[in-house]
């Protein structure tokens, strides 16, 4: 089960990052970390079930209240 966003509108995914550590002056990289979308499920207004990332939700619920 991917932790993917459904919705043509971004389809994010998660990312790889890299922390920083300031040493002595100089910032390290130090280690890398997997970045994971927020995704919810959620009900589109034709009534069919995806899994959507808050901020999709958040311009659908925009759209709709408009």
């Amino acid at each position: 089960m991917s932790r993917r966003c459904e919705l043509p509108i971004c389809t994010k995914k998660a990312m790889v990052v890299t922390k920083r550590k300031l040493l002595r002056g100089n910032y390290n990289p130090t280690s890398k970390h997997t970045q994971k979308v927020n995704v919810q499920p959620y009900t589109l207004p034709d009534g069919t079930k995806v899994k959507a990332c808050t901020t999709c939700i958040r311009t659908i619920n925009k759209s709709l209240s408009a």
